[in-house]
């Protein structure tokens, strides 16, 4: 059994630099440095990449060295978490490492000047070189502010995927300004930023989450005998589209039966539960069927038409993006929501009389059920609540049926108070 608290780490093989330093000062580079003990792999390098392989003295370690010519390599990022530190070091020891509030290593507040401080940014990442041969990492350092930021944002990004991502390390030249304050004036800088960029990885996969990024990769088949994919990614599967959801058919028959009967008023709260189940096609050609038949029955009683329920985005071709579907009954007419009444044109009025109404006939009197008289009773409190909204009262309601009808409300049949509310809320 391992040691319970031992830190498993890949074998450091070399390391990446971005200068060099000559007579105590240091230089920057367009390319990649590399620096190692092991010859035969600075050889290696310098065969794939570019560059001149020299023997390099750093204090008492004898290494070698190569500049590259060219400034992209293929690489692999293996799992890690990349943390920037503001770090000082003298006669190679590290005598301050904190993250802008605390010292690590003194356990103490940090005490550097925010505007001039002794520590610089320090950020490592740990990579693999895509065609060199191997199995250990070579670590790439620097110093760069921007560098540190963009470091942990692509480390928050892919933390949790458990293989190494192809990918390719950048050496990128930017150019920017600031203002001197001792000078009071803008400089011009120069600068150069490594920019790690994942391939065969898209950003639909990394908003789809670590399990769509590793099949990805997975799919794109990074086996020993493929192209470099860091040079050459393979493209990304193609992410199915939801398939619409199954609809009970007990559902269907229930709602082809309250569509059937539908009021006017009814109509928008059917479509909205039409859309939340998926739009099925037998429910919304029935939906469409009744809005037409509606319209023309309201022509046919001479009533102002009731505007036709504007249908939704899905009833009018589908929607990629559906609400799932649940296995609630379907709404009774009671519960279905009423569309929002349009505010009324001022031709609503009960109009002017021009000539003397018809006699007024009344219809013989039926013995009602209870079932009926209930129906009534609903349908005439839906027309009072209605016109108190509009702001008309029931004795011209009662004129203005008088004048179409022949009758007044009290009279009325339930059929004749629900049209009579369609055309107020019209």
């Amino acid at each position: 059994m391992a040691i319970a608290d031992l830190q498993r780490r890949d074998t450091e093989v070399g390391r990446i630099r971005l200068g060099t330093k000559t007579n105590g000062k240091q230089h920057k580079l367009d390319t990649f440095r590399f620096t190692s003990g092991a010859q035969h792999l600075i050889e290696e390098i310098a065969a794939l990449y570019g560059g001149e392989m020299k023997p390099w003295q750093n204090g008492k370690k004898h290494l070698f060295e190569v500049i590259t010519t060219t400034n992209i390599i293929p690489i692999y990022l293996p799992p890690q978490t990349i943390d920037p530190w503001y770090e000082q070091w003298g006669n190679a020891v590290c005598v301050r490492r904190c993250n802008g509030i605390r010292d690590l290593i003194h356990d103490r507040p940090c005490d550097c000047n925010p505007d001039d401080r002794k520590c610089k940014p320090t950020t490592r990442v740990n990579v693999m070189l895509a065609d060199v041969q191997g199995l250990g990492v070579w670590r790439l350092e620097t110093h760069g502010i921007y560098a540190a930021g963009e470091m942990v944002q692509l480390s928050d990004r892919i933390r949790g995927i458990r293989m190494p991502l192809p990918a390719r390390l950048f050496l990128e030249q930017r150019d920017g300004k600031k203002f001197d304050r001792e000078k009071g004036k803008v400089e011009s800088m120069d600068y150069n930023v490594p920019v790690i960029m994942i391939d065969s990885v898209t950003s639909r996969h990394v908003q789809l989450g670590h399990d769509a990024i590793t099949q990805a990769l997975v799919a794109g088949g990074h086996g020993p005998t493929s192209a470099p994919p860091a040079i050459e990614g393979p493209s990304a599967p193609a992410i199915e589209a939801p398939k619409p959801p199954q609809v009970d058919p007990d559902t269907i028959a229930r709602g082809l039966e309250a569509i059937k009967v539908a009021r006017p008023d009814q109509m928008s709260g059917l479509q909205q539960y039409i859309v939340k189940i998926g739009s099925p096609e037998l429910l919304v050609a029935a939906w469409k069927r009744r809005s037409e038949a509606l319209i023309t029955a309201a022509a046919e009683m001479a009533v102002p038409p009731v505007a036709a329920p504007k249908p939704g985005p899905v009833l009018d071709g589908g929607d990629d993006e559906r609400p799932p579907f649940d296995d609630d009954e379907f709404p009774p007419d009671d519960e279905a929501p009423a569309a929002a009444p349009a505010a009324p044109p001022t031709a609503q009025q009960p109009p002017a009389r021009t000539e003397a109404p018809p006699a007024a006939t009344k219809p013989p009197k039926a013995t009602e059920s209870a079932s009926t008289a209930g129906d009534k009773q609903a349908a005439m409190t839906r027309l009072l609540q209605l016109a108190a909204q509009k702001g008309m009262k029931r004795a011209a309601l009662d004129e203005y049926l008088v004048q179409q009808r022949g009758f007044g409300l009290k009279a009325a049949a339930t059929e004749d108070l629900d049209f009579l509310a369609a055309w107020i809320g019209g």
